[in-house]
């Protein structure tokens, strides 16, 4: 998928100058002021994580949401200490999330996700595996937090599959993710935890922590510091032409989820 550039205001982009990562939420609410916006919740859960390498902006965000899932409850807890996917009250590292993905491709999850990897290695072995062919996305994110019972789902959004203009496309991510944000769902979250969600385009992954003007509130793994990021639909079409989202329904599942990526009711 090519990359397109994005022109980029001062408006839009405010940096946090003194302000680490975990206040990152306290300082977007302060710079929205009396904007409405529906955040990600409790401020403390979304602790960005940073990418070491160039290809690893996918297992930042995994890390992050993990993280945040941590203040879910007991449940998520041992869920994804369960699944060994958090270690000493963190998320693991890229390797251990590699072996995690690695578990769940072998148990059957996105079975086409996995022939395909499988393809782009060459026989290479995946866990361990440095560079472009190590890279992850949402899917990958999905894979392994299913393994662990977690209810993620990723949805797609790509103009020509969907015979609409690429802004139209872009208004309906928006909008959908707007709707989680907004916590309409049965079961909602409730007013004390609300994870973050993922988005990939462009070659490239970001953790999404709110909705705000119509806009996607953004952080990128690639900042030294969080930002405020408010991408519109219009901004996102300058961005890429398709774009693929996770989001993480209540609860944990006490049962085998789909192997298939859909989106769980």
């Amino acid at each position: 998928m090519a990359r397109k550039k994005r022109k980029t205001s001062a408006a839009s982009t405010t940096s946090i100058a003194a302000a680490g990562p975990s206040t990152a939420l306290a300082h977007i609410r302060s710079q929205l002021g009396a904007t409405p916006a529906h955040l990600a919740r409790p401020d403390e859960a979304v602790v960005l994580c940073r990418q070491e390498k160039k290809w690893s902006c996918g297992y930042s965000c995994l890390q992050t949401l993990i993280n945040a899932l941590l203040h879910a409850g007991a449940a998520f807890e041992q869920a994804l200490a369960s699944a060994s996917l958090v270690e000493a009250g963190a998320a693991v590292d890229v390797r251990g999330l590699q072996t995690v993905i690695d578990r769940g491709w072998r148990r059957g999850f996105d079975p086409e996700g996995a022939r395909q990897m499988g393809e782009a290695l060459r026989g290479t072995a995946f866990v361990g595996c440095r560079g472009k062919r190590a890279w992850i996305g949402c899917a990958e994110d999905c894979v392994a937090l299913r393994n662990a019972g977690i209810r993620a789902n990723t949805a797609g959004f790509c103009h020509k599959r969907h015979g609409v203009t690429e802004l139209k496309e872009a208004q309906k991510l928006v909008a959908f993710l707007a709707r989680y944000f907004a916590d309409e769902g049965s079961p909602s979250w409730g007013p004390d935890v609300l994870p973050p969600a993922l988005l990939c385009f462009g070659g490239h992954n970001y953790v999404v922590v709110g909705v705000a003007r119509d806009s996607l509130i953004l952080l990128d793994p690639k900042w030294g510091k969080p930002k405020l990021d408010l991408a519109s639909a219009a901004d996102l079409t300058r961005r890429a032409s398709q774009f693929e989202c996770l989001t993480v329904r209540p609860g944990v599942s006490d049962g085998e989820l789909p192997n298939k990526l859909e989106l769980l009711a």
